[in-house]
């Protein structure tokens, strides 16, 4: 999917899905909701998002059902990486809505048995947490929101995959 008429056109035949959201996409929806205006300066987005593409992450997440799914590598991967760039004094309210937006996230997990079941060059080339993404988005019909190009170009063929800065793009009227 590469553009908002692209998620409506997939909405409307197959209806409210769930959304797994990748961890840099994460990232911008939690600095986000935790201050819109902290996003130019975060370590951990400031470099990639704006408080615009934080606009439009609400609207593109608006599209799906609303408990966003994440996996616990995310969870570790979001936990370690706010630790070291969210700065004093933001990290203490941050982590308190961190932990209140949690409430309404789902959890999915896909087991090691299964990961070492796969085929190792996939393991190899992607990572545990990206096949953890890519199986369970296949196990449970879910669309994967990522910003990762490698990702993105070896499964959007197998799976429903979203790179953001497609329908960032998309939005802003700029042509990839």
């Amino acid at each position: 999917m590469y553009s908002f008429d692209d998620i409506k056109k997939y909405r409307t035949k197959y209806g409210k899905v769930g959304l797994l959201i990748d961890t840099n996409i994460l990232h911008l929806l939690l600095i986000g909701i935790y201050n819109k205006d902290y996003i130019c300066e975060c370590e951990l987005v400031k470099s990639k998002y704006t408080a615009e593409d934080f606009d439009i992450l609400l609207e593109l997440i608006s599209h799906f059902k609303p408990e966003i799914i994440i996996t616990p590598s995310i969870l570790a991967e979001i936990s370690n990486q706010a630790k070291i760039k969210v700065k004093s004094p933001h990290f203490h309210i941050y982590l308190t809505k961190f932990l209140d937006k949690l409430r309404g996230f789902k959890e999915l997990h896909f087991p090691l048995e299964k990961v070492l079941s796969l085929n190792f060059r996939t393991i190899h080339d992607f990572g545990f947490t990206d096949i953890s993404l890519v199986e369970i988005a296949k196990e449970n019909n879910l669309v994967i929101l990522t910003d990762e190009v490698n990702l993105h170009s070896y499964f959007h063929t197998q799976i429903p995959i979203i790179k953001f800065s497609h329908i960032k793009s998309d939005r802003l009227g700029i042509i990839v």
